[in-house]
């Protein structure tokens, strides 16, 4: 047989995306996540939350972390449209973002493994608090074990690094 060397002709040279194109995204992700998180309330406000089957503090840790994370989201939206109306404060964001030490500094407190990781528990606690206490108090537990590496490790890094 014929080997072949060279190139892949098939293969797409990769065009990295505009800093204002990822602002776009980010707006269109976060329209779409607000959509959804106002339907999953909306379930599980008429599916869950017994109030003879969950105790307080699970329903209402529930509560707070989804309407905390629901405010957190139309913030962001919010922020990431005003972001899009105005080149200077889409400029000066670009360059926050670029910082090296606030960089350096989410890398080593777990980076995006952990932002998801975290952001899988809160869901999950968030759930769990609505039908099922031993599942919430268990979830629970590795969220918050979870949060304190992630900011025990972030002041580590913060002092030591």
């Amino acid at each position: 047989g014929k080997i072949r060397t060279g190139r892949i002709s098939s293969l797409k040279t990769f065009n990295p995306r505009s800093y204002t194109e990822i602002i776009r995204l980010s707006f269109a992700l976060l329209i779409a996540g607000i959509v959804l998180m106002l339907v999953y309330i909306v379930l599980v406000g008429e599916t869950g939350g017994d109030s003879r089957v969950m105790d307080r503090f699970a329903i209402q840790t529930a509560d707070y972390i989804g309407f905390t994370a629901l405010g957190v989201m139309i913030w962001r939206a919010a922020h990431n449209y005003k972001l899009l109306k105005s080149r200077p404060l889409l400029k000066a964001q670009q360059l926050r973002e670029r910082d090296e030490r606030a960089r350096f500094l989410h890398i080593r407190s777990g980076g995006l493994p952990m932002d998801l990781t975290l952001l899988a528990l809160l869901f999950l606690t968030m759930t769990a608090g609505f039908y099922n206490n031993a599942a919430f108090y268990t979830v629970f537990a590795g969220l918050a074990a979870a949060s304190l590496a992630k900011a025990g490790s972030y002041l580590y890094f913060s002092r030591n690094g």
